[in-house]
């Protein structure tokens, strides 16, 4: 998910401060290179339905095992120069190729060194997302890859609304 917003706002023990949308790239490895967590309201619907405009996601430091096809990842785009969040969805080397679920090109080729952290955790009404994050990760990315998640989740309208509440 790319941040739409110029200034965006995170707070720290309380207590609130801004943050450019070029800064906040280094100001994230800089915390989660200390094997810190960071929580941040992400901006976007890249990856509608599972991590959505303004949900609460915590990232955190990642090692080469946590970074697996189907994880969401925080990394600095190639192309844009600035922070996204999306799914692995392929692997060669020490190269990635990850998308947003309600895309339909992957992001380009992200190497290793650009991940800044995975997303461990997903908040939406102060209560937690389990779904998209678990096992399920996996199908989520290959039906992303192939873009085939789309139709899929055309019929997400069909599934009661209570049903989908307690999913997402």
């Amino acid at each position: 998910m790319k941040s739409n917003e110029v200034n965006s706002e995170y707070v720290i023990k309380e207590e609130k401060f801004h943050l450019s949308r070029e800064s906040l790239p280094e100001f994230l490895e800089i915390i989660l290179s200390k094997r810190s967590s960071f929580r941040l309201k992400v901006r976007g619907g890249s990856m509608t339905p599972f991590i959505k405009d303004g949900d609460l996601v915590t990232l955190s430091a990642w090692k080469d095992s946590s970074v697996c096809f189907g994880k969401p990842v925080a990394f600095i785009h190639p192309e844009t120069r600035t922070l996204c969040i999306h799914r692995i969805v392929g692997r060669k080397g020490e190269y990635y190729f990850a998308k947003g679920d309600s895309l339909t090109q992957i992001d380009g080729i992200i190497h290793r060194e650009k991940i800044i952290g995975v997303v461990t955790c997903i908040e939406r009404d102060k209560r937690r997302v389990p779904l998209g994050l678990g096992p399920e990760r996996s199908v989520i990315a290959l039906l992303s890859k192939f873009n085939i998640l789309p139709f899929v989740l055309s019929f997400w309208r069909f599934i009661p609304p209570a049903l989908r509440n307690l999913l997402l």
